[in-house]
């Protein structure tokens, strides 16, 4: 399901924006030959004529990796985000 509606509707990104470190990481890579295939009938399938829209990203490593749970007793933006996080949900809550 996500695969067809990020087909139809991609993310949205800033245009002239330089993505490049972004895509080397985390983009398809040139030479897997069955996800080559695989994009290109996304492509036909849903129309895709845009050749400079890059071809996806594997999501499998975007989730996966660096993720790590740290103690917010040592971290600074970890306390500030926790604070942030809590003064949103009050203020939707209207418990502020």
């Amino acid at each position: 399901m996500s695969e067809s509606h990020f087909a139809r509707t991609p993310l949205l990104s800033l245009k002239g924006a330089d993505y490049s470190h972004f895509d080397a990481r985390y983009g398809i890579a040139a030479d897997d030959t069955e996800m080559s295939r695989h994009v290109q009938w996304i492509r036909d399938a849903y129309g895709i004529r845009d050749v400079d829209r890059p071809p996806g990203l594997n999501a499998g490593l975007l989730l996966s990796e660096q993720r790590q749970f740290a103690d917010s007793a040592s971290s600074l933006g970890l306390q500030l985000a926790d604070m942030l996080a809590t003064i949103l949900r009050r203020a939707l809550n209207n418990r502020l």
